[in-house]
């Protein structure tokens, strides 16, 4: 077997693909994650992944803050357990389901990363069960907690205002 072979006989993640978790008034937040998932029974997968903040607004976001909440991915016919998602700590190698983000000032038509409020939380971690199954997961949990935006300066201004009559009768 080739040396290429032998690498896809062995690949358990496809491609790196954005979904989108957060979208509103041209501002949206994506998480890369693989395209599918290939585990074995009673294994862990990982991977190294940040929600983005794209700004496609005219205005700049100043701040974000929200948490994204990972879970279980029951199986498509039993709805059997086959796995659960959550949040690694690659510091300490402790999980979470909930992980709070903040992300810094996103000029118009920019993206940034964001960054965990907990440190050390930048990888997604699947642990499957001991039931053999398809599914997928579900990526339907963020919690928007504040997005703030810049001045805002009007496009549209007034020919004229009120008629103003002085006189020294009334």
């Amino acid at each position: 077997m080739s040396g290429l072979a032998a690498k896809v006989a062995n690949l358990t993640q496809g491609a790196a693909i954005p979904y989108t978790l957060f979208e509103k008034d041209k501002i949206s937040i994506t998480l890369k994650l693989p395209s599918i998932l290939k585990l074995k029974l009673g294994a862990d997968e990982e991977y190294l992944t940040a929600p983005v903040l794209r700004n496609d607004s005219p205005y700049d976001v100043l701040s974000a803050a929200f948490s994204i909440t990972l879970g279980t991915v029951p199986d498509t016919n039993s709805q059997q357990v086959i796995a659960t998602a959550q949040w690694l700590n690659t510091d300490n190698l402790e999980t979470n389901g909930v992980m709070s983000f903040t992300c810094g000032k996103v000029a118009a038509g920019k993206e940034l990363q964001c960054e965990p409020v907990t440190t050390g939380y930048k990888k997604v971690q699947w642990q499957s069960t001991m039931t053999s199954g398809t599914g997928t997961e579900v990526l339907n949990h963020l919690t928007l907690d504040s997005i703030e935006l810049g001045s805002i300066a009007s496009e549209v201004f007034p020919d004229a205002g009120p008629t103003i009559n002085v006189s020294s009768s009334n």
